[in-house]
Protein backbone atom coordinates (compact mmCIF):
# COMPACT_ATOMS: atom_id res chain seq x y z
CA UNK A 1 0.00 0.00 0.00
CA UNK A 2 1.62 3.33 -0.47
CA UNK A 3 0.27 6.47 0.79
CA UNK A 4 1.00 10.04 0.32
CA UNK A 5 0.27 13.02 2.50
CA UNK A 6 0.16 16.51 0.95
CA UNK A 7 -0.07 19.91 2.62
CA UNK A 8 -2.56 22.14 0.95
CA UNK A 9 -5.76 23.39 2.82
CA UNK A 10 -7.79 22.92 -0.04
CA UNK A 11 -6.51 19.59 -1.41
CA UNK A 12 -5.99 15.80 -0.54
CA UNK A 13 -4.60 15.33 2.85
CA UNK A 14 -4.31 11.80 2.92
CA UNK A 15 -4.58 9.11 -0.11
CA UNK A 16 -4.04 5.47 0.03
CA UNK A 17 -4.07 2.97 -3.35
CA UNK A 18 -4.30 -0.45 -2.53
CA UNK A 19 -4.04 -3.79 -4.75
CA UNK A 20 -5.30 -3.70 -8.20
CA UNK A 21 -9.51 -4.39 -8.27
CA UNK A 22 -10.41 -7.02 -10.41
CA UNK A 23 -13.54 -5.89 -10.72
CA UNK A 24 -12.86 -1.89 -11.76
CA UNK A 25 -9.77 -2.63 -13.50
CA UNK A 26 -8.01 -0.16 -11.43
CA UNK A 27 -6.57 -0.21 -7.81
CA UNK A 28 -8.81 1.20 -4.60
CA UNK A 29 -8.42 4.28 -3.91
CA UNK A 30 -9.07 6.21 -0.92
CA UNK A 31 -8.58 10.34 -0.37
CA UNK A 32 -9.30 12.25 2.76
CA UNK A 33 -9.70 16.02 2.54
CA UNK A 34 -8.94 18.75 4.87
CA UNK A 35 -12.07 18.83 5.87
CA UNK A 36 -12.41 15.31 6.78
CA UNK A 37 -14.66 14.21 3.69
CA UNK A 38 -13.78 10.99 2.80
CA UNK A 39 -13.90 9.28 -0.78
CA UNK A 40 -12.88 6.53 -2.56
CA UNK A 41 -13.34 3.52 -5.07
CA UNK A 42 -16.19 1.67 -2.60
CA UNK A 43 -17.34 2.39 0.73
CA UNK A 44 -19.34 4.27 3.29
CA UNK A 45 -18.60 8.06 3.06
CA UNK A 46 -20.10 10.54 5.01
CA UNK A 47 -19.79 14.75 4.18
CA UNK A 48 -20.69 17.50 6.13
CA UNK A 49 -23.66 19.00 5.41
CA UNK A 50 -24.05 21.77 8.13
CA UNK A 51 -24.55 25.50 6.99
CA UNK A 52 -22.22 27.14 8.95
CA UNK A 53 -20.04 25.22 6.56
CA UNK A 54 -21.46 26.48 3.41
CA UNK A 55 -21.19 29.99 1.26
CA UNK A 56 -23.46 31.12 -2.18
CA UNK A 57 -26.47 28.79 -1.17
CA UNK A 58 -28.95 29.00 -3.85
CA UNK A 59 -32.19 27.40 -3.92
CA UNK A 60 -32.51 24.76 -6.89
CA UNK A 61 -35.64 25.68 -9.64
CA UNK A 62 -38.15 23.18 -9.45
CA UNK A 63 -35.83 20.53 -7.42
CA UNK A 64 -39.15 18.87 -6.30
CA UNK A 65 -40.42 17.97 -9.49
CA UNK A 66 -36.83 16.66 -10.29
CA UNK A 67 -36.31 14.80 -7.10
CA UNK A 68 -39.75 12.96 -7.59
CA UNK A 69 -37.93 12.00 -10.92
CA UNK A 70 -35.79 9.77 -8.80
CA UNK A 71 -35.93 6.03 -7.97
CA UNK A 72 -34.97 5.16 -4.65
CA UNK A 73 -33.64 0.86 -4.90
CA UNK A 74 -32.79 -1.52 -2.28
CA UNK A 75 -29.94 -3.56 -3.61
CA UNK A 76 -27.00 -5.62 -2.65
CA UNK A 77 -23.76 -5.12 -3.97
CA UNK A 78 -22.45 -7.58 -6.51
CA UNK A 79 -19.04 -8.13 -4.90
CA UNK A 80 -19.35 -10.43 -1.89
CA UNK A 81 -16.05 -7.78 -0.43
CA UNK A 82 -18.44 -5.12 -0.08
CA UNK A 83 -21.20 -7.09 1.85
CA UNK A 84 -23.89 -9.07 1.25
CA UNK A 85 -26.63 -6.58 3.38
CA UNK A 86 -29.73 -5.16 2.09
CA UNK A 87 -28.71 -1.60 1.32
CA UNK A 88 -30.60 1.35 -0.27
CA UNK A 89 -29.92 4.19 -2.32
CA UNK A 90 -29.46 5.53 -5.92
CA UNK A 91 -28.39 4.14 -9.32
CA UNK A 92 -25.68 6.91 -10.37
CA UNK A 93 -26.73 6.44 -14.25
CA UNK A 94 -30.61 7.74 -13.16
CA UNK A 95 -29.21 10.48 -11.33
CA UNK A 96 -27.25 11.67 -13.80
CA UNK A 97 -30.37 12.14 -16.31
CA UNK A 98 -31.80 14.53 -13.31
CA UNK A 99 -28.76 16.05 -11.53
CA UNK A 100 -26.00 15.61 -14.15
CA UNK A 101 -24.06 17.78 -11.01
CA UNK A 102 -23.80 15.16 -8.84
CA UNK A 103 -22.38 12.33 -10.34
CA UNK A 104 -18.87 11.29 -10.27
CA UNK A 105 -17.58 9.36 -12.79
CA UNK A 106 -13.96 7.59 -12.11
CA UNK A 107 -10.78 7.13 -13.63
CA UNK A 108 -11.26 3.60 -14.07
CA UNK A 109 -11.09 1.01 -16.88
CA UNK A 110 -14.96 1.17 -16.66
CA UNK A 111 -15.77 4.62 -15.69
CA UNK A 112 -17.55 3.76 -12.63
CA UNK A 113 -19.72 6.22 -11.63
CA UNK A 114 -21.39 7.25 -8.08
CA UNK A 115 -23.32 9.79 -6.49
CA UNK A 116 -21.70 12.53 -4.93
CA UNK A 117 -23.90 13.44 -2.03
CA UNK A 118 -21.81 16.59 -1.66
CA UNK A 119 -20.22 18.55 -4.61
CA UNK A 120 -17.00 20.23 -4.55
Amino acid sequence: MISSTLQSASSTVLKLIGDSDADSGGPYVFRVSSTGIGSGTYGQYWGPSDDRLKRDVVTIPNALERVIKLRGVNFRWRNADMGDSLRIGLIAQEVEEVFPEAVHVADDRDHTKAVEYHTS
